[in-house]
């Protein structure tokens, strides 16, 4: 009796394995589709993050399918791409597609959906979102590590960090600068730099509002600006 027990506990086991490797075997074979992107506008050099679409930024899309552990080319099959839902382009080997950002009162991401057609008797899709966000512009302080945005006593060198526009490089954008409410200048040659000179008789914790905007010379709609209250210490 015991060992006929033993007996169909030890088939039982081997038909468990035996259905975790099929299964494990099935998902090795299934072909993977990968979807990447990227957005062609403007970051600060040294920025490590994701460049972000804006509205009419250019975003290039890039699919590629792995099977068995390997890149599969795609040169003979039709690939078709879809926005939003909406038919973009196809092709035979249309493995990259590019797209503008979305339109003003649009939604705050696009969907992405690439097709290769009659893949083995099969059709494989892949859908991603791509979100798309506002330009910004950040002021870098050199005094960091407090709990509120510092400045001193002296010269005090801001920076405006401007993000997600559509230009090539700075220069392409008029930076703006108040400080107490009062407009005052970026550097002649570097608009984005502000030397802010703080007298040596202001008090300890007075606090300083400083402004910064941007806008793009080629498209004026596209702007950003950032407020900062700066309290003054020793």
């Amino acid at each position: 009796m015991f060992k006929q027990v033993f007996y169909s506990i030890s088939v039982f086991l081997i038909l468990i394995a035996v259905f975790f490797f099929w299964q494990n075997s099935q998902a090795q074979t299934e072909p993977l589709l990968l979807i990447s992107w990227q957005a062609q506008n403007f970051a600060p050099l040294g920025f490590l993050g994701k460049n972000l679409p804006i509205i009419y930024t250019p975003v290039v899309v890039g699919l590629e399918m792995i099977e068995k552990n390997q890149i599969i080319n795609l040169k003979n099959y039709e690939i078709r791409w879809y926005v939003d839902g909406k038919f973009e382009d196809s092709g035979k080997g249309l493995t990259t597609m590019r797209f503008l950002g979305g339109k003003p009162g649009g939604t705050d991401e696009h969907f992405i959906r690439a097709e290769i057609m009659d893949y083995k008797g099969a059709n494989l899709a892949k859908t991603i979102n791509v979100p798309l966000v506002s330009p910004q512009i950040v002021i870098f302080s050199p005094y960091q590590g407090y709990q509120v945005p510092v400045l001193k006593p002296g010269t005090n060198v801001l920076k405006a960090l401007p993000y997600f526009f559509n230009v090539e490089k700075i220069g392409e954008l008029t930076i703006n600068w108040e400080a107490g409410g009062v407009k005052t200048e970026g550097g002649a040659a570097n608009q984005d730099i502000l030397n802010l000179t703080i007298p040596e008789t202001a008090p300890d914790n007075f606090v300083l509002p400083v402004k910064v905007g941007a806008i793009n010379k080629n498209q004026p709609l596209e702007r950003a600006s950032q407020n900062i209250n700066f309290t003054v210490v020793r």
